[in-house]
């Protein structure tokens, strides 16, 4: 995981039901880029939305990072990040944006992707 962080990747974590932060530290996962989600099935839908997001946003050059949003922990039903100290969690839950057309990626973390 070094090796790829140093080459530009960033790592997520998702837990659903568990504190996440605990076990993505243990993963060397930044806790900006964990999150804990409520075991309701709206609130994991949430969370794959927000990990959608994220990864879009990141990809298409529209976010710097793959951290989650405020909003999303929030419309996750993340109930471990308020004991981090971090921030203070969105008032309401959002809903998810439209898709718009991507541009080209412009990270190279993203183009140098092999399976």
């Amino acid at each position: 995981m070094k090796e790829k962080s140093a080459a530009g990747w960033q790592f997520n974590f998702l837990g659903t039901g568990i504190d996440a932060y605990d076990t993505g530290a243990k993963m060397g996962v930044a806790a900006m880029h964990t999150m804990s989600t409520g075991r309701s099935a709206k609130h994991v839908r949430a969370s794959y939305v927000a990990a959608a997001e994220s990864a879009l946003n990141y990809a298409s050059g529209r976010a710097s990072s793959t951290e989650f949003s405020l909003a999303a922990r929030a419309s996750s039903g993340d109930q471990f990040y308020d004991n981090l100290g971090l921030g203070t969690k969105a008032a309401a839950p959002v809903q998810p944006a439209a898709p718009s057309p991507a541009p080209k990626p412009r990270h190279k973390a993203v183009d140098d992707f092999t399976l």
